[in-house]
């Protein structure tokens, strides 16, 4: 009897059948109206819903000792059987809505607001309202800016509040994980979550854009505010697994600016040059507090457990720490017999911070006939 390898028969007898299936759904739907009251105020209104269902099944069976390797079968067999069944799924939803107001072109309303679910959370815990808004003035439209339209051609002042929520990596919440090659089972590393909530950036940024020359010259500059909070955090347990936690506060502020020129030059040739520079200042206010409201040691191993990635309250996200030589007690380097030093096993020293807090760049573009 032959063996049907080209239906998942291998040499040995065993015959193993696959069923894998995904669906995505999406939905979106939203409407605009737009209208002018006395000829000088202008509305516009949107609303909208959202919603998104992914379900995911996998199956596997297997099975030895085959009665016919030429026409298998997964009930037919009298060696032992392995049936893998794996189902997992999430859905989110949403409801959203924004108004545009502007007064003559010089006065500038937005406001925004969703209200959106996610089965990744627990029941009380699986929506939330993220409301934001801005305003802006225009001066540029303003009379007195009249004499000297000439030289600025735009100038407008801005500032803005927002609140957006993130979810959590379904996988997070899965029991185990199946192997597709293999059809083994490996458990969860992650611990169990206790309360998941969602991530939630509250942020305030104000500034200004200007413009001279017809736009040649170009200045913008923002300051901005952020507080990321719940942070979403994977904790090291004494079990070897991680155990997801939302971790505080963390707070995030600092300026944005660039200048650009835009010059043209021979026949429909332009050349653009900009600079760009942004300074932020990085510090975790609060972190995840245990049941006895204490702060829990939140850190990332690396480079073989050298070094350490720290989330410390009152330090800075992406603080480094490195293993300190083993010391004598006048704090001497130890050096062993041969006269090498040795690493301690648990004295760490401070690094410095992976994250540069200034960042500076210089970009060019020509362009012909744009």
């Amino acid at each position: 009897k032959g063996v049907r390898d080209e239906l998942g028969v291998s040499p040995d007898g065993k015959f193993t059948r696959y069923y894998a299936h995904t669906r995505y759904q999406s939905i979106n739907l939203y409407s605009n109206y737009l209208f002018t009251l006395g000829d000088k105020h202008n509305f516009t209104v949107m609303a909208g819903y959202q919603e998104e269902n992914n379900d995911y099944s996998y199956m596997k069976n297997s099975i030895t000792g085959l009665y016919s390797t030429s026409n298998p079968n997964v009930g037919m067999g009298t060696g032992d059987k392995t049936v893998v069944d794996t189902r997992n799924g999430w859905a989110t939803r949403g409801f959203f809505g924004r108004v545009n107001y502007d007064y003559d072109g010089r006065y500038l309303l937005e406001l925004n607001g969703r209200y959106d679910g996610s089965s990744r959370f627990a029941k009380g815990n699986r929506w939330g309202f993220f409301p934001s808004a801005s305003l802006g003035w225009n001066i540029t439209r303003e009379q007195f800016m009249m004499p000297i339209a000439d030289v600025v051609s735009n100038l407008k002042l801005r500032a803005s509040y927002s609140e957006v929520g993130n979810s959590i990596p379904n996988e997070v919440f899965n029991k185990g994980k199946a192997d597709l090659a293999t059809g083994a089972i490996a458990s969860s590393t992650y611990g169990y979550f206790d309360n998941p909530i969602p991530e939630t950036s509250k942020s305030f940024e104000a500034g200004f854009d200007v413009s001279f020359f017809d736009s040649s010259l170009n200045w913008d500059l923002t300051y901005y505010h952020t507080g990321l909070y719940n942070n979403y955090f994977l904790q090291a347990t004494t079990g070897g697994k991680s155990k997801p936690v939302n971790t505080g506060l963390i707070r995030n502020q600092g300026i944005e600016t660039t200048v650009s020129y835009s010059l043209g030059f021979a026949k429909d040739w332009m050349w653009r040059t900009s600079v760009n520079f942004s300074y932020n200042d990085n510090k975790i206010v609060k972190t995840f507090k245990d049941e006895q409201g204490k702060s829990s040691k939140l850190e990332q191993k690396i480079a073989g457990g050298n070094i350490v990635v720290r989330y410390d309250e009152g330090g800075s996200y992406g603080d480094m720490y490195a293993l300190d030589f083993r010391r004598n007690d006048d704090g001497s380097i130890y050096l062993s017999s041969n006269g090498a030093p040795q690493l301690s096993n648990n004295s760490y020293v401070y690094l410095g911070n992976m994250n540069s807090k200034f960042q500076l760049g210089w970009g060019n573009t020509i362009s012909w006939k744009d």
